[in-house]
């Protein structure tokens, strides 16, 4: 060790700062560039790669033999560590552990079974197998379109950032030849910007630490070379090659960032004009297989919308933060075409018979497909119009039609609800959809009982295991995305989770049944600000309600590979047995996942630890529905439900009705009665100038628009004119137009008022106010009916 720590002079250690630096340059600008990367595991496979070429070197190590162990440990470092194959190992290896302890201590005849060793090795092999399975697929794919997978493309990735470092660093510590060395970095680096479009920054950086690294190599290779040959140099040479280096190094630098003759930029957009028109016939597969690598050219996030067909009414717990609203008053009952359920017997006598409970049936609202880290909303959409009973999107896969009423009880805001996907319903109703027909809610006329047929898919777990990953490029680019301030550990949980799941359905299980074993909670504190949901639920809280679950499998089926979306409506609610319908209360609000399968369509997934599991249509029980109060009686509830006037008898709603305009109307005669009096108490030098200000507001009410310093003589010119224009384009205005005569004369009070040489008498106020109380009446109806027939 003392050796080793005195081999590291001071261009040694900066040879290995620069190849740190060069190494962690490219894996930040992979990792940006790259959807679904993770720095984690970069990192470790770039620190991993830059040992062993050390290593390599230190042993000196032919070429050939060198390149053969880089490749070959690649693989399996990355198979290891990406496929998350360590408990496993650790595992053989602490099983081994134990046998050579037992050996050594007590003998052979004291040596125990070998099941737990067979089972750790069967456990390896296993998830191997899923691994190089995995990757398989993957690399067939590339044949046609491609597909996107986020665990080969970490071992892709992963195996290729290893390889480039560790020749990188054997061909550095070997030779000094760092700009060779380092050219399998540079050119990883040069893919991933190229296929991405996006800033070249980094480029700049990496050309920086290259060469700093060939300087420093250049002269650590000299002063080897003078030390072995016992020449002599100058003590502080270093720091002038230092200086002069940093200076050239720097000026290359900025001028290739700002003059445009030089400039990378263009020169990168330039090479991509020119492969794009090489190879335009075959642009699209060029884009499909660049997208399965990762490399997508980034867009701007998708533009948020109001969530479609969302009333206020409805729960809002989708936004992350609204808080639980869950009590038992009622919602809506439905009825299905399902055939009448038996009710349940007592135990004694249903013993021996096959009892088979309603169906549990989740009533979808409304979906949504962009997360922004608070919570979701809805892309952009557009709006189609249906008649009555005209079918809506097509459904995809195998399924069959169920029919069910719908009558609400409390107001729905108008959405429509039905359990699958929606066909048709019997009144008019507006669909709203994103891009590429894919549903995102529907909305009606009215809130009143209504009968919807849906297409309900039932595929049982061996067909959704078998339906594969042949996503269309539209879904990927939808239901895949997430915000790229998303936290490394959440995708590295979900790589984790799924990493050994042979297929999307088993990692969509796999993420379901850890969240479900969070506990449930309604007490839960708000998110702290700046922290990402997922992030805080999933490692900090630890706990809470269907819209952390349902968003944190989102998020964490899309990190694994899965095309995933938030859907939102009502859990299953209890049957009432009495009136053959489900009862859905406030308490049943619900978010939930659907997950996409290729034949299928979307598929629900139940991630909420309060509620129960789905049934897949297997051989296992199926899903229980929540029970009603033993003494629940639905007409009392409705009953209960209703408000005081919905209660009310016809005389007392038309009573009310008659005695509220009649209260105005009472109202505003006392309130123009005491006007009328205090008007007539003020002097004439007082009442006019109130007069004429109360006209030109009225004028201003009426749509007169004037300049400031407009005379009273320019605003009588004015008024007159404008009503003019009224009565000659609405005849029927003539009749309680305003008289000009009354106008001028109360204008002409006031400018006498203001500039005659004597004040004006009582009499002329007196005639003033006799004036405004005709003119009023006038200049009030004119306006009112201006405005409620919008005349210009």
């Amino acid at each position: 060790m003392e050796r080793l720590i005195r081999s590291l002079t001071y261009p040694k250690t900066l040879m290995w700062i620069f190849m740190l630096g060069l190494s962690f340059t490219v894996m930040g600008g992979i990792g940006t560039i790259v959807r679904g990367l993770n720095y984690q595991l970069l990192a470790i496979v770039s620190l991993g790669g830059l040992l062993l070429g050390w290593l390599l070197a230190r042993i000196r190590a032919p070429w050939w033999l060198a390149l053969l162990i880089v490749i070959g440990s690649g693989l399996q470092v990355v198979v290891i560590v990406v496929g998350y194959l360590l408990p496993f190992i650790w595992a053989i290896v602490r099983v081994v552990l134990v046998y050579a302890l037992i050996l050594g201590w007590w003998g052979p005849d004291g040596l125990p079974g070998i099941d737990p060793l067979v089972t750790a090795w069967q456990n390896l092999l296993q998830g191997s197998g899923v691994v190089l399975t995995r990757l398989g697929t993957w690399l067939l794919s590339l044949a046609g379109e491609g597909a996107y997978d986020p665990l080969p493309l970490q071992l892709v990735w992963g195996w290729a950032l290893w390889c480039a470092a560790a020749w990188g660093a054997y061909q550095t510590w070997q030779r000094r030849q760092a700009l060779v060395a380092m050219i399998p970095l540079g050119i990883l680096l040069a893919i991933a910007v190229f296929f991405s479009g996006i800033n070249i920054s980094t480029l700049s950086i990496f050309l920086s630490l290259a060469l700093a690294l060939q300087v420093v190599s250049s002269w650590e290779r000299k002063q080897h070379r003078w030390q072995t040959n016992q020449i002599d140099w100058a003590t502080d040479l270093s720091h002038d090659i230092a200086f002069a280096a940093g200076l050239l190094i720097a000026l290359i630098v900025v001028l290739s960032a700002t003059l445009p003759q030089i400039s990378i930029s263009k020169i990168v957009n330039n090479l991509s004009t020119k492969f794009q028109e090489c190879f335009s016939q075959s642009s699209q597969q060029v884009d499909s297989m660049a997208a399965s690598f990762g490399l997508e050219r980034l867009v701007p996030y998708p533009t948020r919308e109001r969530p479609a067909g969302i009333p206020s009414g409805l729960p809002r717990r989708h936004l992350l933060g609204a808080g639980p609203e869950l009590t038992e008053q009622l919602v809506m009952l439905i009825k299905t075409s399902d055939p009448l359920p038996t009710p349940p017997l007592p135990y004694e006598i249903v013993y021996n018979i096959d009892y088979e409970p309603p169906p549990a049936y989740y009533w979808l609202a409304a979906t949504f497909d962009i997360y922004n880290g608070r919570g979701w909303n809805s892309g952009q959409t557009a709006v189609i119009e249906l008649e009555a009973n005209e079918f809506q999107l097509k459904p995809e896969g195998p399924g069959r039609v169920l029919t069910q009423t719908v009558q609400p009880v409390d107001s729905l805001g108008q959405v429509l609800f039905t359990t699958g996907f929606p066909l048709q319903v019997d009144r008019p109703s507006k669909i709203t959809y994103r891009s590429n027909t894919d549903w995102a809610g529907t909305i009606l006329e009215n809130d009143e009982t209504y009968v919807a047929q849906s297409w309900l898919l039932e595929p049982t777990e061996a067909e959704l295991k078998a339906a594969g990953t042949d996503y269309p490029g539209w879904l990927t680019r939808r239901y895949l995305a997430l915000p790229n301030k998303l936290p490394g550990r959440v995708r590295s949980l979900a790589l984790e989770l799924t990493a050994t799941a042979s297929t999307p359905y088993d990692r969509a299980i796999a993420i379901e049944e850890y969240l479900r074993a969070f506990p449930y909670s309604l007490d839960v504190p708000t998110p702290p600000h700046g922290q990402d949901v997922v992030d805080y639920f999933l490692f900090d809280l630890k706990k809470g309600y269907c819209d952390y679950y349902a968003t944190s499998m989102v998020v964490l089926a899309r990190a694994a590979g899965l095309p995933a979306r938030l859907a939102i409506g009502y859990a299953p609610g209890p049957y009432d047995f009495n009136s053959f319908q489900y009862v859905i209360r406030e308490a049943e609000a619900h978010s939930w996942a659907q997950v996409y399968f290729p034949g299928y369509g979307w598929i629900d997934f139940e991630p909420t630890g309060g509620r129960a599991p789905i049934n897949r249509f297997a051989e296992d029980e199926p899903s229980p529905l929540p029970t009603l109060p033993a003494n629940f009686n639905l007409e009392q509830a409705l009953a209960a439900q209703q408000t005081w006037w919905e209660t009310m008898p016809l005389w007392q709603v038309l009573a009310i009705g008659l005695a509220i305009p009649a209260s105005v109307a009472i109202m505003s005669v006392l309130a123009v009665g005491v006007n009328n009096l205090r008007l007539g108490q003020l002097p004439a030098d007082q009442l006019i100038p109130l007069l004429q200000n109360q006209l030109e507001s009225g004028g201003r009410r009426l749509g007169l628009t004037l300049p400031e310093g407009t005379t009273p003589l320019e605003f009588q010119n004015a008024l007159v004119q404008y009503l003019d224009y009224l009565a000659e384009n609405r005849p029927r205005l003539q009749k309680i137009i305003p008289a000009s005569a009354d106008i001028a004369q109360l204008v002409g009070s006031f400018v006498s008022l203001r500039y005659a040489p004597r004040p004006v008498t009582a009499e002329v106020g007196v005639t003033c106010l006799a004036v405004w109380r005709r003119l009023r009446w006038r200049l009030w109806g004119t306006i009112v009916v201006k405005k409620v027939r919008r005349i210009r």
